[in-house]
């Protein structure tokens, strides 16, 4: 299906939270299993647990008939591979009414897992961690305000690298499909976010070191021509650095402009590097 590709990216990058919340503990590792057989067949998510149980879990968008056979089908198999009976859940992420059944209950037959729709979660503890992938799928969570929840998401993107933010955003967008919020997301993208940076230290403070630093070196370079000249020139060799890390090589209008700014200038261009993503917002 369509979000299949996305959910189990998500899934990979072992959302600790959403795991603890929906299988009482956090994974401890997870386990990728691929079973080989004449059709490849390959569970949404298996992890050991750190309470040592194996979890089980398969996220579906739609309400699937064949859904119950397929969970008993990966029961079987989990439980040859590792020798224990897996936990096992069915978390839905769709729109509509949830009518999975919770097993097969049939004479001769009597096989069970959990249901939970994803809705049931409130989108604020998936916030609190501090593994992306949740923060994305607080998305299908449940929200007051989906505005509000869309833009928390955004901000808490921002101090990404660039590759992993782009990754993130995409899958954002494929989710909010889910929810018709797909305006939202695109709007939340575009307008520029304000950042607490105290809550991104581990971005923020390599960033000021490297700044302090360059502006001392700036200043001992420039003491020739004066030391505002030198800390000027600091300061634009470390902000061209830095635009260079997140963008690549800069076109010549980015150098000219660099090269010709005053101190003033240079230190907000800074501070925008953090919540703009594209260089002629960070430059204006």
């Amino acid at each position: 299906m369509r979000f299949d590709a996305s959910l189990k990216e998500l899934m990979g990058g072992a959302p600790r939270r959403l795991l603890e919340i929906l299988a009482g503990s956090p994974p401890r590792e997870l386990l990728n299993l691929e079973f080989p057989t004449v059709r490849s067949r390959r569970p949404d998510l298996v992890a050991r647990l750190e309470n040592n149980r194996i979890f089980h879990m398969e996220m579906a968008s739609g309400n699937e008939a064949a859904l119950p056979w397929r969970m008993l089908e990966y029961y079987l198999l989990i439980h040859e591979r590792h020798q224990a009976a897996p936990q096992q859940m069915v978390l839905y992420v769709g729109e509509a009414e949830l009518t999975i059944p919770d097993g097969i209950h049939r004479k001769g037959l009597e096989f069970c897992y959990q249901v939970r729709d994803i809705r049931e979660i409130d989108a604020a503890r998936l916030l609190e961690s501090e593994a992306p992938e949740d923060h994305v799928l607080a998305l299908l969570c449940r929200a007051e305000n989906p505005r509000t929840l869309v833009r928390d998401i955004v901000s808490r993107m921002v101090g990404l690298p660039r590759r992993k933010f782009d990754e993130l955003r995409q899958k954002l967008m494929i989710l909010s499909e889910l929810r018709h919020w797909q305006e939202l997301v695109r709007e939340a993208v575009a307008v520029p976010v304000t950042i607490d940076l105290s809550k991104i230290p581990e971005a923020w403070e390599p960033i000021q070191r490297k700044l302090a630093a360059e502006r001392a070196e700036g200043k001992a370079e420039g003491k020739a021509e004066g030391i505002r000249e030198g800390t000027v020139e600091g300061e634009s060799r470390i902000l061209r650095r830095l635009l260079e890390a997140r963008f690549g090589p800069l076109p010549e209008w980015v150098r000219t402009k660099l090269a010709e700014a005053d101190s003033q200038t240079l230190e907000r261009w800074s501070l925008r590097l953090l919540d703009r993503a594209d260089l002629r917002d960070i430059l204006d």
